[in-house]
């Protein structure tokens, strides 16, 4: 049987409401309103006591009709809203409150306070009642529901008419909320509030709850650069939206002495509501960090300029090419446009799932944004930068490069065509290009393997433009046509008249002249020009007439770039495109009931295991076959799909299990981080302990952490139910495990609860049981808890026991993760001894 540690004070809880109800008597006989209001609080804390069973709210409650309405805003920190903007909740209808409707009304800068958060419960229209007498309490929760902050408004002071509101436009203080303990109130940037109403006048006993999401959504942008703070030479940055192609801002950085002169240059930032910029110097190998600085601005980020000092450790190495390989500039862009995502729903699942799927994303990917986890692009470059599976030359007259067919033929119908006719190149597996420089190649195969379009120059873009027309890359070259539009003057724009005319590209030539003609006069009386029609006389001429051309003027004008490019495919599209046509496939794999055409590279892409394997047993074989008979038919087409087009496609649970299988016994890391968002966003009590399992023999730390936080947050269900009865005869020493786990969580909120009510023998009993349970994995946790409440007792106990087991309690991974979150309580635990 479980320990609870409530068992040894349900006496002292009773004692406590009786007295309140007593005094509760007092103040209404004397008429003591304000004395009155703070026991109203203190009697709905006990009401609303999160730890309590159900048999001991049954003594505390009479019988009411209640309801319970509870709020989480995802990224609050990033909301844009001044003191005359309010967040709205999502509508509630509180059943049991004659199906009233109802909202939440936040203002996340105060009710003309800038100082404080500002709560309003409003009424909507209903079919209820015109006027409606109810008590109701709004408050501030912590991630596991513990009251943080309360404020209750009784029935007499409050009638609420339809569309009208009461609350506090003083509820929480915004500095304590955001600053001073944003750890406990917004874990995972997430605000919880809750609204209770209630009736007392009940003969039933009649409650309802239900819970609303409002999301706040944000964008994250992570650009890392090398820099050399030591020579006096500015370093720009750019941080670069590359799904839609355009750069956000420029952050150049010059050495001054002792300070690093910043520069943040916005360029489309028109639609930003709040933004923050984190910038951080790093050293590169041992990734740690040097300085770091935060910036933030409500509305469109402005140019600014800072002078930041100098790291140390920059100022104390002379060797400048270890400085500059060394040093890194990490710039974290996080905004949001007002994009605002609601729903409501009847169960917390929702809510908790997305916390629990951005916790496993948080550990996995250092930006903690999906869209950044490793893909088939990636996977790809990284093959070709180890020269891993390259099957073709593409030769020059002074360099050769290796790449992968596969990613030449997707991306080009013109190379597609010369390794599926039968030419040289087929035969040879050389490509000669006498016609296009070095680096521009190197651009140029850059863009076929990611799509990469960065840190460009005029000379560059001209020399892409030409090697996207010969190779019929149409995605590349609407990119650089339009780089070469944004930045072309007087100067240039004969050269990119010339160059439009060369190619027969009507549709770029037109917006050539379309430019020249807005600006005919300055640039048909430039030098530039007038050299132009000295030199090539028919073509300016053939432009300048276009003046008087007025079926030109009537015709409607070209789509936009931007549209062109929403329409044609990117470097994903290109691989499934690939994958479903089955071209040019070099192996096939035989199941035990069909046979598959793949790609040797894209099966190898994340796969140190499937490259050996490859390497190893079909070495110098044109079209090689591989055996694999303990895979099912629909488990490997599921396997294909994923490694070609990033995609899980209307997989269900059972065949997402095989599937993380798999990507366990082959390292593919970015197979198992898909399957395990997968199976996070849909687990339930039913499945938890499969997925428990799962983790534990696949010994998915991450995982499984995150899993045992689900398992305790729905402990009662879980472990009181058939499945987990089965789980545990055949896994008793996990099953046990986890349950002392949830035993451990269980006494250390009542800890929290003894501590803030000040029950000095119930905090005993706590400390005691921790004590009696401390192990190497849990002393760290202990340590923080022991620090968190002050506890001068406590807290020497647990120092000591980590200095006794130093060795197995500093060197694993739980304590490398307590040291990046608490650096300075691990600092001052070690130094102790």
């Amino acid at each position: 049987m479980l320990f609870n540690p409530l068992n040894g004070c349900k006496k002292r809880k009773e004692e406590q409401y009786i007295a309140c109800k007593q005094l509760l008597k007092l103040t209404e006989y004397f008429e003591l309103i304000p004395r009155k209001a703070k026991l109203l609080s203190t009697i709905s804390t006990f009401l609303n006591f999160q730890l309590l069973d159900l048999e001991t709210r049954r003594i505390f409650r009479k019988k009411m009709k209640e309801f319970i309405f509870t709020w989480s805003i995802e990224n609050i920190s990033f909301s844009w809203h001044n003191s005359e903007e309010k967040i709205i909740s999502p509508s509630f209808t509180a059943g049991p409150i004659q199906n009233s409707a109802w909202t939440l009304w936040l203002r996340p800068r105060g009710n003309l306070i800038g100082d404080y958060l500002s709560v309003f419960l409003h009424r909507e229209e209903d079919n209820g009642p015109e006027i409606l007498s109810v008590n109701f309490e709004l408050s501030c929760v912590s991630a596991d529901k513990s009251l943080l902050h309360s404020h209750v408004f009784p029935e007499s002071d409050k009638a609420f008419k339809k569309n009208s509101g009461f609350g506090h436009p003083r509820f929480m203080r915004r500095n304590e909320v955001f600053f001073q303990r944003k750890d406990l109130y917004l874990p995972r940037d997430v605000l919880t509030l809750r609204c209770r109403i209630w009736q007392n006048e009940s003969n039933v006993d009649e409650s309802g709850e239900s819970f609303g999401f409002t999301r706040l959504d944000i964008e994250r942008v992570l650009t890392v650069e090398n820099i050399n703070p030591q020579i006096l030479k500015e370093n720009t940055v750019c941080i670069d939206l590359k799904c839609q192609n355009k750069t956000l801002m420029s952050i150049s950085t010059l050495h001054y002495g002792d300070t690093i002169g910043v520069e943040i240059n916005p360029t489309n930032v028109e639609n930003i509501k709040f933004s923050v910029l984190k910038l951080s110097f790093m050293e590169k190998i041992n990734k740690k960090l040097l300085s770091e600085h935060l910036f933030s601005w409500m509305g469109e980020p402005l140019p600014e300029f800072w002078r930041l000092p100098v790291p140390c450790e920059l100022l104390d190495n002379g060797n400048e090419d270890s400085v500059e390989n060394n040093v890194e500039l990490v710039s974290e862009f996080v905004y949001s446009t007002g994009q605002i995502q609601m729903f409501v729903n009847a169960c917390p699942h929702s809510s908790r799932f997305s916390e629990l799927v951005s916790k496993y994303i948080n550990s996995c990917i250092p930006s903690g944004n999906l869209s950044d986890a490793p893909r088939i692009t990636q996977d790809l470059w990284n093959l070709y930068v180890d020269h891993v599976f390259c099957d073709v030359e593409l030769k020059t007259q002074t360099t050769s490069f290796f790449v992968h067919k596969i990613v030449l033929c997707a991306r080009s119908p013109v190379f597609l065509a010369m390794f599926t006719d039968d030419l040289k190149e087929k035969r040879n597996r050389c490509i000669e290009i006498e016609d296009i420089m070095d680096d521009i190649l190197e651009k140029f195969i850059f863009f076929l393997y990611t799509d990469g379009f960065d840190d460009l120059e005029w000379e560059a873009v001209i020399g892409l433009y030409y090697a996207a027309d010969k190779y019929h890359v149409e995605r590349l070259k609407i990119l650089c046509c339009s780089y070469l539009l944004k930045n072309v003057d007087v100067d240039n724009v004969c050269e990119l008249l010339m160059l439009a005319d060369k190619h027969h590209d009507s549709d770029f030539k037109r917006r050539v002249e379309d430019f020249i003609l807005q600006n005919d006069e300055r640039i048909f009386s430039s030098s530039t020009w007038k050299q132009f029609v000295y030199e090539q006389p028919l073509l300016p001429a053939t432009t300048m007439l276009l003046r008087y051309d007025k079926e030109r003027e009537r015709e409607n004008s070209a789509e936009t770039y931007d549209t062109k490019l929403s329409r044609l495919p990117n470097v994903e599209d290109d691989f499934v495109a690939l994958y479903q046509d089955e071209t040019i496939s070099d192996v096939i794999i035989k199941t035990t009931g069909t046979s598959f055409p793949a790609h040797k590279s894209v099966l190898c892409g994340t796969s140190a295991t499937l490259i050996e394997m490859f390497t190893k047993d079909l070495k110098d074989k044109s079209t090689d076959i591989f055996e694999i008979h303990d895979w099912e038919d629909n488990t490997f087409s599921r396997l294909l799909l994923f490694l070609y087009t990033d995609s899980l496609g209307d997989a269900q649970w059972d065949i997402v299990l095989k599937l993380y299988h798999v990507a366990g016994i082959y390292q593919i890391q970015r197979l198992k981080i898909k399957c395990s968002c997968f199976l996070l966003e849909n687990i339930d009590t039913s499945n938890a302990s499969d997925l428990l399992l799962l983790a534990h023999n696949h010994r998915d730390v991450k995982l499984k952490s995150v899993v045992e936080d689900y398992i305790l947050m729905h402990d009662e269900e879980i472990f009181g139910s058939d499945r987990w009865a089965d789980f545990s005869e055949t896994n008793f020493r996990l099953a046990n495990e986890t349950m002392r786990d949830a035993q451990r969580d269980a006494v250390a909120k009542f800890n929290h609860v003894a501590d803030m009510y000040q029950i000095q023998r119930s905090k005993m009993k706590c400390s005691c049981f921790f004590l009696e349970n401390i192990e190497t994995s849990n002393a760290s946790d202990l340590l923080l808890l022991a620090h968190n409440h002050q506890d001068a007792r406590f807290k020497p106990v647990v120092v000591g026991y980590i200095l006794i087991q130093d060795e197995e309690i500093i060197g694993p991974v739980e304590w490398a993760d307590f040291n990046e979150t608490d650096f300075r309580l691990a600092n001052e635990t070690m130094h102790s001894k």
